[in-house]
């Protein structure tokens, strides 16, 4: 499910595997790693808001550059809120914080 965004037009947000892929390609952070997972997203660095913006961007906005997502930063708290709710509809269990990825069982 996309969540809606006003930015320099109406943009959808999109939390995916291919988001989470694109995010680690250009920061180096696995966000399948737990505690990874938490610490991007309780002390989000610029760096981090700025690439995590971009990658759930990229599927409304495939030519879409980093440099890009980072001009349509003008409201810091109200892109912040807007990735948290795609990740929350994406992932509601990282919402109760379980972990994203589990070991399957063998039986």
């Amino acid at each position: 499910m996309k969540v809606e965004i006003t930015l320099d037009k109406k943009r959808y947000l999109f939390f995916d595997l291919n988001a989470m892929c694109s995010f680690q390609e250009v920061t180096g952070k696995n966000l399948f790693e737990a505690k990874v997972f938490k610490r991007v997203l309780t002390n989000m660095e610029p760096v981090d808001l700025r690439a995590l913006l971009w990658a759930c961007l990229l599927d409304d906005d495939p030519n879409l550059t980093l440099r890009e997502a980072g001009k349509l930063m003008q409201d810091m708290g109200k892109v912040a809120t807007a990735i948290n709710q795609a990740i929350t509809v994406a992932l509601p269990e990282a919402e109760k914080g379980r972990p994203l990825a589990r070991k399957s069982r063998s039986g």
